[in-house]
């Protein structure tokens, strides 16, 4: 029996569902399914019973997962000892709400992956310049955010690497007027003109938010004018919901609405509009190779993540 077994059992144990287990692991969830039944036959018990909402320990089970449970804590400490000490602990940041969704996904990994290493998540930092200033003042080592525009130079021994580029999309309730407006391209997806946006009314997130910087930079660099902002939010997802009870319109990351049925999603002109998730670091606290791992950990997090939601990955 091995570590990676191990690790794959406790986190069935950790999200209580096959399904979910499977997406964190990045494996199927028939694969992990059969991994498991094999298992149990192995040891000669049952470790997990299904009910409704997922799986749960059976009584064996749990006094099971105790035990390894065990053995993993031991084994990561001795470990991280035998390469040099304690575990390496990395204070990250995270600013806007599409990035907050991975950390789940990336704390997985990277314990799973690189036990030597332990994610110190700071999730209170708003956007991009005050996470800026947060490394530059030593609060965190590393962050990931969203960039507008495509100056991806150092700054003052700041290292800043894109990883992945999302589309943002015009958001627009089934009983708009402006659904009259709409263009479809060669496959199948909806655009519009940047100019049938003027002298329409919208709900944005508030300036602290990076989407509400997109979304002003839309209206700048589109010349979208006389528009009527109605009201603001810090949530991007109170944000979406007014616009449907309101009737108004508003941009939002692809991630938020590919599996909406009650709104239309627009490309902004037959381009569309982008924004770059990227990773930012102090070049002084990293050896090349730890910065590599982070990129390369958050770079898989975010395609394989956008990927599982159908979202268009622009590399």
């Amino acid at each position: 029996m091995e570590m990676k077994e191990f690790r794959t059992l406790l986190e069935i144990e950790k999200v209580g569902s096959i399904s979910l287990a499977a997406k964190s692991l990045y494996i199927s969830q028939p694969g992990l399914s059969q991994f498991l039944h094999s298992y149990e036959r192995e040891i000669g018990f049952v470790i997990f019973e299904r009910v409704p909402q997922g799986v749960r320990p059976t009584v064996k089970g749990r006094d099971y997962l105790a035990l390894i449970r065990s053995l993993v804590e031991q084994y990561d400490t001795g470990l991280a000892e035998l390469k040099g000490g304690r575990q390496r602990g990395i204070r990250f940041g995270i600013g806007d709400q599409r990035g907050a969704l991975l950390i789940p996904v990336i704390m997985s990994r990277l314990n799973g992956l690189y036990p030597e290493f332990r994610l110190e998540i700071n999730d209170t930092i708003s956007s991009r310049d005050r996470l800026l200033a947060a490394l530059k003042d030593d609060i965190v080592d590393a962050a990931c955010t969203t960039i507008i525009n495509e100056d991806y130079r150092t700054v003052d021994g700041i290292w800043i690497y894109p990883l992945v580029r999302e589309e943002i999309m015009l958001l627009i309730p089934r009983n708009h007027d402006i659904m009259d407006k709409l263009q479809i391209n060669a496959d199948g997806l909806y655009w519009i003109e940047p100019k049938e946006l003027c002298n329409q009314t919208y709900i944005l997130c508030d300036h602290k938010r990076e989407i509400r910087k997109m979304s002003d930079q839309i209206f700048w660099n589109l010349n979208i004018t006389n528009v009527n902002i109605l009201q603001s939010s810090t949530s991007l997802f109170t944000v979406i919901n007014s616009c449907q009870n309101c009737n108004a319109l508003t941009f939002s990351p692809w991630e938020y609405v590919c599996d909406r049925t009650d709104c239309v999603k627009a490309s902004l002109g037959k381009e569309g509009v982008f924004w770059t998730h990227i990773l930012m670091a102090r070049l002084s606290v990293f050896q090349a190779d730890e910065l590599e791992l982070l990129k390369r950990i958050l770079r898989e997090s975010l395609i394989t993540d956008m990927k599982n939601r159908h979202v268009s990955v622009i590399e």
